[in-house]
């Protein structure tokens, strides 16, 4: 499961979106002042909505691996579906400004005049600044996102690093640990090593000593021998 605050994050999302939704379908059907404040309640709803996908994004970036990427995709999907309420609205409010300005000259063939001309002016004035505002929101938005990916990446990227660094860290415990071990090694072959030169000394001296009793054994025997031939003779 998500963790809860995860969770509270994406109700709270689709709260505000069930409510931009039904207003959205509302806005059709209105026009005048009514459509404006219905629009701009709209445009604060969307923002809004904007706010919690931030927090849910960076909520996911805390989560598991498998976790993190169930969530991140629901993200993606709350940020399309906003994306086009966005579209919605400003196909709405460029609608109900070209309905203005067409008002201006209703129930009448003739030429506008001087004010009418002045007026359709100020419309369309006021459609290309609306047109405006919105792009540079959306610019805002996506300017947004990006830097929210930076940092998602910076994040792995850190972590990446971390993880790096913990594995040299082993491998550095590990090739100190085979350096002692092949120190004891050495010192254990040394110590051998001295102890077969200490046996071969020790076997050649006792080689010495037999050597030496035999040839006095061989000595008192040839000796006893050459005294016993005289007296027989």
């Amino acid at each position: 499961p998500m963790s809860s605050l995860f969770e509270n994050y994406e109700h709270e999302y689709n709260t505000t979106a069930r409510g931009l939704d039904e207003k959205l379908d509302k806005l059709s059907n209105q026009t005048g002042a009514t459509f404006q404040t219905t629009a701009k309640t709209i445009e604060n709803d969307i923002l809004e909505a904007q706010e919690v996908l931030d927090k849910m994004e960076f909520e996911a970036r805390s989560l598991s691996a498998n976790q993190r990427s169930i969530a991140q995709a629901r993200v993606k999907t709350y940020q399309s579906d906003l994306q086009s309420a966005r579209k919605q609205l400003q196909r709405a409010r460029a609608f109900s400004s070209g309905q203005d300005r067409q008002s201006l000259f209703a129930g009448t063939s003739e030429k506008p005049g001087p004010g009418q001309s002045k007026s359709a002016e100020q419309c369309q004035r006021l459609l290309d600044s609306n047109q405006s505002l919105e792009r540079s929101s959306s610019l805002l938005d996506a300017s947004r996102r990006a830097a929210l990916q930076a940092e998602e990446i910076g994040s792995g990227i850190l972590a990446d690093l971390a993880g790096q660094r913990e594995q040299l860290l082993h491998t550095r415990q590990g090739l100190r640990g085979v350096n002692e071990n092949m120190d004891q090694s050495q010192r254990l072959l040394t110590n051998i090593s001295r102890r077969m030169m200490t046996n071969k000394l020790i076997l050649a001296f006792i080689v010495l000593i037999l050597v030496a009793v035999i040839m006095l054994i061989l000595y008192y025997k040839f000796a006893a021998d050459d005294a016993t031939i005289p007296s027989n003779g």
